[in-house]
């Protein structure tokens, strides 16, 4: 459901950074699944200012990526049977 309305409204890359995902163990596994997978599809925002708690850069995951991934999730944990039709 939400990939198909995230493609309706032509999203191709999420808001939240390549942190911001599903794994509740660790923050980089998007980012280290992208890595193994060759995935490549990152939106790489460098020019904000940056300061003393915002060093850079910030990366968002294509919308296609955050979608793998997920799969991904759901296979590793045998969660097919759990999630909504």
């Amino acid at each position: 459901r939400w990939a198909n309305q995230f493609e309706a409204l032509g999203i191709e890359f999420l808001r939240s950074n390549d942190m911001m995902h599903p794994d509740a163990f660790d923050h980089s596994t998007l980012a280290v699944w992208a890595h193994s997978h060759k995935r490549k599809d990152f939106l790489f925002l460098e020019d904000l200012p940056k300061n003393e708690i915002y060093h850079g850069p910030f990366s968002l995951p294509s919308n296609r990526m955050m979608v793998d991934f997920c799969k991904h999730l759901v296979r590793c944990g045998c969660l097919e049977d759990h999630l909504w039709p």
